[in-house]
């Protein structure tokens, strides 16, 4: 077999191989891994939601719910005219699995038609309902931490001085 086996390349170079996605309905191509991964902004805290642009014009809001409840589970999703909505998922880990699609090709069917076809880019949305849940979660666990030093405290607090006996007088005077 005339194949000379080609020497692997230093390990800190290896791009990500991103495979292609099957989907009833769609089919994603990998981004090409010689590029740079798309850019996102700074991730915001608590963040369970995200926006999903370039999205192929004729994609129905059931497509969109088939190619990302691979990532987890949806609980809402907004779905814009244009071609871009935001989705919001049940925990924050299921954002990153979305952000992985970022820079994928999506295309319906077998369709060469360009209204079929998008490529699509995933970010991190600012989503008032994260932040607030964010917050609420935060002040839980304060709590939870104030309640948990206290009875720290009231553990290691040395126990009152005992109760100082007062004589009678009858016994003073023996």
């Amino acid at each position: 077999s005339g194949m000379g086996l080609v020497p692997q390349p230093p390990a800190t170079e290896v791009p990500v191989i991103k495979e292609i996605i099957h989907c009833k309905s769609c089919t994603l191509f990998p981004p090409n891994p010689n590029l740079p991964p798309p850019s996102t902004r700074e991730r915001p805290p608590g963040c369970k939601t995200v926006f999903v642009g370039g999205l192929p014009e004729n994609a129905t809001e059931e497509i969109i719910q088939e190619v990302f409840e691979k990532c987890g589970d949806i609980t809402a999703i907004r779905k814009s005219k244009k071609n871009f909505c935001h989705i919001r998922f049940s925990e924050e880990f299921m954002v990153d699995k979305a952000i992985y699609l970022s820079g994928y090709r999506m295309r319906l069917g077998s369709s060469t038609d360009k209204k079929d076809s998008g490529r699509l880019h995933v970010d991190f949305a600012q989503a008032r309902d994260d932040f607030y849940e964010w917050e609420c979660k935060q002040r839980m666990l304060a709590r939870e931490e104030r309640h948990r030093r206290k009875m720290e405290e009231d553990r290691i607090r040395p126990p009152s001085p005992p109760v100082i006996m007062h004589y009678s007088e009858h016994e003073a005077s023996l």
